[in-house]
């Protein structure tokens, strides 16, 4: 169980870092920002969240690794993140809730986790509610997480295209996370 702890809170660094060596060939706009209550924020929702779903069964303990639970649980993930995504966007709930990702036009990797307690909340309730339908194992789910994760922070930058970067400035597409990035792979592709 430590270990899975470990390699749990490991995954975001780890995802980051991936996403910059990647960033090498293009130029990242960085901004003078300190990201520690983003980390704070992301953390702690992260992990109570995590250790609740994984005391409560939802995360089993097994050594089986399926795919098919893994689609089916992004698929549910997606649904439930758009809807959340875009509520936030509603004029009377976004000044609470997702305004202070929004400040960012030009965006980093690390600005996928710059957002206040509130929206971190909601978007760590929309990673573990698909676990009470589909229950995945802890390999499973590290998976999906690293997936995720690191797909989130492919989505703010420019190695797909400027896609998100749109969403920040316009606010009117690309509510979703992973089925963002599948859209535009396929589309740079054809």
């Amino acid at each position: 169980m430590i270990y899975f702890w470990i390699t749990f809170n490991s995954i975001p660094f780890i995802s980051l870092f991936l996403t910059q060596i990647l960033l090498a060939s293009h130029i990242p706009v960085y901004k003078k920002k300190i990201y520690f209550l983003s980390y704070l924020y992301y953390f702690i929702n992260t992990n109570a969240l995590c250790l609740f779903f994984s005391h409560s069964g939802y995360i089993q303990d097994t050594n089986d690794f399926r795919m098919i639970p893994i689609i089916y649980y992004t698929i549910i993930f997606e649904g439930i993140f758009y809807t959340w995504h875009r509520i936030s966007h509603l004029p009377y709930f976004y000044k609470y809730l997702h305004a202070h990702h929004h400040v960012n036009y030009h965006v980093c990797p690390i600005d996928f986790i710059d957002v206040n307690y509130t929206d971190s909340l909601g978007f760590h309730i929309c990673m573990h509610l698909p676990l009470k339908i589909i229950p995945l194992n802890f390999l499973e789910y590290l998976t999906w997480y690293f997936v995720m994760i690191t797909s989130g922070f492919l989505l703010h930058s420019t190695i797909l295209g400027e896609h998100h970067i749109l969403h920040h400035k316009h606010f009117h597409s690309n509510y979703y996370i992973l089925l963002t990035n599948f859209n535009i792979i396929l589309q740079k592709n054809k």
